[in-house]
């Protein structure tokens, strides 16, 4: 039953993490470059807390810890290649 209430409760978060960026992306699309570092600075948070809640108690398998950060790392830094061109 615990597995099912600390899955439910991450599953709103991130939920809510993920409303919050796209709604910065629909930002960052009208031309607001403040709206990147929100959206990146919102969904660190909620990559963290995945890592912290889901992935080190160990309810979530490995192969989805290393694939959260990695994609995060990736939009960032694609994020930011895209900003200076």
């Amino acid at each position: 039953m615990r597995e099912l209430v600390v899955a439910l409760n991450s599953s709103l978060l991130r939920f809510g993490y993920g409303f919050w960026a796209i709604w910065s992306g629909l930002r960052l699309w009208r031309g607001h470059w403040d709206a990147f570092w929100q959206a990146t600075m919102m969904l660190g948070i909620s990559s963290a807390g995945f890592i912290f809640a889901i992935a080190l108690p160990g309810y979530a398998a490995w192969q989805g810890v290393v694939l959260d950060p990695g994609l995060y790392v990736t939009a960032v830094l694609f994020g930011l290649m895209a900003k200076r061109s």
